[in-house]
């Protein structure tokens, strides 16, 4: 069996195509939003990001944000654009905060509890 030009043996792990990681357009616009707002605050650049990754799903962007609300509408934005691609968790620990959907709003990660 031939894979990506290398010989290799079906379920043996050694194919180069088994650890691929795979970003999507929606991430990588996402990521540069965050860091752009944290280097100089939301600059036309990314909240145009943002508004790409909004406009596709059919909501709209508000355009005139303060540094904090920004940061918190680009977590909500990967919370839900990302959150079936295993990268959520990952959020969580570098943010230390989990995404309450009662309150629309982030809670500390520690000490988060779950209402039932």
């Amino acid at each position: 069996m031939t894979a990506y030009g290398s010989d290799v043996v079906e379920g043996n792990g050694q194919g180069d195509f088994l650890n691929t990681s795979v970003i999507r357009y929606a991430e990588v616009l996402l990521i540069y939003a965050e860091a752009s707002n944290e280097v100089s605050g939301p600059t036309p650049d990314a909240i145009e990001a943002v508004k790409k990754v909004r406009d596709r799903a059919g909501l709209t962007t508000p355009t005139s944000l303060s540094k904090d609300l920004f940061r918190e509408l680009v977590w909500k934005e990967r919370w839900h654009e990302l959150c079936f691609e295993s990268i959520t968790w990952f959020d969580m620990v570098r943010l230390r905060k989990a995404f309450n959907s009662i309150t629309g709003g982030f809670d500390n990660f520690v000490g988060h509890t779950v209402l039932s």
